[in-house]
């Protein structure tokens, strides 16, 4: 068996008897360990070792130094018999303003009382603007001898700038104290706080930077280290789950944000232009909810009541329509979920649309090819360059299954918002056939039949759609553009933070960002240690354009989760008030995590994670039922009320997936082809700049097609 340094660099492991370690390991001065397989053990982490964690530890050098430490670790951390994978960095103070660096590749346990030691902080998802008084470690790139420096972030400035993306830090080259931490720590106030600091302003592109939590030595007065920053299954370090360490408040750093130094965060020069004239209108909401308390104070559902009645942040313009989109099958029976959730035989392909040739018969009707993964570069480069008939032979030629979906985009007249709902015709939902001036589309070829109607768009907003569609700048706040797009392929590589995808193949960029379940998270690694937590990458990025990713990320989500907000009004009534504990800050906590995707194609799946299970069916129905036979409601509320029941009782409580979609080119006379398909429903639309989705990804089958250009 060989030992764990050997086994890491795939080099064979001698073992002397006589020294009781192997040759390598004697040679370097090495804690030679057994290596242990690590196959099959990912079930028995929550008992075997969770159990044994104090009787497994080993009091030796756990990390090679990349540099001349001067202090000795050997009695003052525990290596955990805890499987881990990948390396993280840990810092320590040594004897001037310099750090030590470690790589350390197993699960580490250490006091809180010692020598100042800090870990890599992966947990990133939170920060102030431009990472203002956080703490971080960096060096410079053309620094070979590895110094790393210990400092504070006064602020990340990019984009509204000529020349190079810059960072304002604030290097620590202050004095240590007899513990073995930096005297800043006792610091009272600001002014004596910076003097142990020197400002200094770097290009981003010369320096390697990283976030920082303080695992062990002294913090400011009247601050400790947080318990989190240790593993409650093994009791290892870890990063904290809230973000890297921040200087208090009472120590706050001022920002250095004059317009002459040719610096700032602000991404004004990105936002959509006040011209744009918004779909939606905000709602009044203080005089309503003072009504509405008058009104059901004296009822026993008044919280209830209270939640379902509370007016919701938007609402349609009234001089505004909507294209309403009712679906059955072809000879007009209603749609069941199995009958929605079917893969057909599309199931593992990537699907590329037919490219209009101008003698389509069915103008409204889109045919996609089913090509296989294997196929998919080759046939892609097959199509370059040709006429779109000669495309479509190639597709068809190359193609394993074909299906067509009714444009729901085509539907449209001159409507420059073209907003679109999509419902299953049933006993409770609206229907479009019997509607004044409506049109019927039959697919024989996926037994559907189409009925949509134009109409005001505040009409059937009583009625729960499964998907809602919008063309509308407003609702994205922030132009994405190239130079954008160049700063998230440093932040977080060409391919995005996770290059596969658990529920269909991919192609493109693709990275989450934000809170994850608990079955998607990865296998424990040396800094991130408790597997019940949430953890927000487990991939290398590069946290000196990060800042700028999570703003631009956080102002969109922000703004387009209004559109799920006021279509799911069921989930935006009910959850925060019947889960009160997963809903601190209300609706503010509606988004859990975000999905930042570049050039993105995917297989046909269904997002079976998003459903939020049975024990919140049964509490949402319990509600809706209740809510549905109240008498303080008007007809209004209590058909709101009916008609949620009725969704919830066939598809279940799922939380909704919201897509904004924003066409990033030089050519600004470029087309893009690509499709946003309802497999399931029989509905595709055609993705368009500025487009946003919001749908039920748990409920039907679908997928995106291929682009082309």
């Amino acid at each position: 068996m060989a030992c764990i340094h050997c086994h890491k660099r795939k080099v064979r492991c001698v073992f002397n008897e006589d020294s009781n370690q192997c040759d390598r390991c004697l040679a370097k001065q090495l804690c030679c360990v057994p290596h242990e397989s690590q196959q099959g053990r990912r079930a028995d982490l929550d008992t075997e070792e969770a159990s044994h964690k104090s009787s497994n530890r080993n009091h030796n050098n756990a990390f090679p130094s990349k540099g001349d430490d001067s202090l000795d670790f050997d009695a003052s951390f525990d290596i955990l018999s805890v499987f881990s994978q990948g390396t993280r960095g840990l810092w320590s103070i040594s004897n001037s303003t310099t750090l030590s660096h470690h790589v350390i590749s197993s699960r580490i346990a250490m006091p809180k009382d010692g020598i100042s030691t800090y870990i890599m902080c992966s947990c990133v998802s939170s920060l102030p603007q431009g990472a203002n008084s956080c703490f971080g470690v960096f060096k410079k790139k053309l620094d070979s001898s590895d110094v790393w420096h210990l400092a504070v972030v006064e602020s990340f400035f990019y984009l509204n700038h000529d020349g190079n993306d810059i960072v304002h830090l604030l290097e620590w080259t202050g004095s240590i104290s007899s513990d073995g931490s930096p005297d800043f720590y006792n610091s009272t106030t600001s002014e004596n706080f910076q003097t142990h600091f020197t400002k200094r302003i770097f290009n981003l592109g010369d320096i390697d930077f990283v976030f920082v939590n303080k695992v062990r030595g002294n913090t400011f007065p009247n601050v400790t280290i947080p318990d989190s920053t240790r593993s409650n299954k093994d009791g290892g370090i870890q990063c904290n789950p809230n973000g890297p360490d921040r200087v208090p408040t009472n120590l706050a750093i001022a920002v250095d944000r004059k317009r002459d130094c040719n610096a700032s965060l602000s991404t004004s020069t990105l936002s959509i232009s006040s011209e744009v004239e918004p779909f939606f209108e905000k709602v009044n909401k203080s005089n309503l909810q003072q009504r509405l308390r008058k009104k059901l104070k004296l009822s026993p559902m008044f919280e209830l009541l209270l939640a379902w009645t509370r007016p919701l942040p938007r609402k349609s313009r009234v001089d505004t329509h909507v294209c309403v989109v009712t679906v059955s099958k072809s000879d007009g029976e209603h749609l069941t979920p199995a009958d929605i959730r079917s893969l057909g035989d599309a199931e593992g392909l990537f699907f590329f649309p037919s490219l209009p040739t101008g003698d389509e018969s069915r103008p409204n009707v889109q045919t996609f090819f089913g090509i296989s993964q294997s196929d998919y570069s080759h046939v892609k480069n097959s199509i370059n360059g040709i006429s779109p008939s000669e495309a479509n032979k190639v597709l068809s030629q190359h193609s394993k299954c074909s299906h067509v979906l009714c444009n729901a985009t085509s539907l449209h007249q001159s409507d420059m918002y073209r907003y679109t709902k999509v419902f299953l015709s049933s006993d409770v939902t609206p229907t479009a056939a019997v509607q004044p001036g409506s049109s019927t589309i039959d697919l024989p070829e996926i037994d559907r039949q189409i009925n949509y109607t134009v109409d005001c768009a505040r009409r059937y907003s009583e009625h729960i759609p499964l998907s809602a569609a919008i063309v509308d700048p407003t609702l994205h706040d922030v132009t994405i553009n190239n130079s954008i797009i160049q700063r998230i392929i440093i932040a977080v590589g060409k391919n995005g933070l996770f290059t596969q995808r658990s529920r269909s193949p991919h192609h493109g960029s693709l990275s989450y960002i934000g809170k994850r379940r608990i079955n998607t998270i990865a296998q424990p690694n040396p800094s991130e240690g408790d597997t019940s937590s949430y953890w927000y990458f487990r991939k290398h990025i590069n946290m000196c354009w990060w800042p700028l990713l999570l703003k631009v990320i956080n102002k969109l989500t922000f703004q387009l989760n209004i559109l799920p907000q006021m279509v799911f009004f069921h989930i935006t009534a009910l959850l925060p008030h019947l889960f009160p504990n997963d809903f601190p800050n209300g609706l503010r906590d509606f988004c859990l995590f975000a999905i930042l995707t570049i050039n993105f194609v995917n297989c046909i799946h269904v997002d079976d994670g998003d459903d939020l299970g049975c024990e919140v069916d049964i509490q949402v129905i319990k509600a809706l039922a209740e809510l549905a036979e109240c008498t303080d409601l008007t007809t209004e509320q209590k058909l709101k009320a009916k008609s949620s029941l009725h969704h919830v009782e066939n598809f279940g409580t799922s939380s909704p997936t919201t897509c904004g979609y924003q066409i990033v080119s030089n050519d600004e006379d470029i087309q893009v082809v690509q499709f946003f398909c309802s497999f399931g429903v029989g509905i595709c639309h055609l993705i368009q700049h500025r487009w946003t989705h919001t749908f039920l990804a748990a409920s039907y089958s679908h997928y995106t097609s291929a682009p082309l250009f």
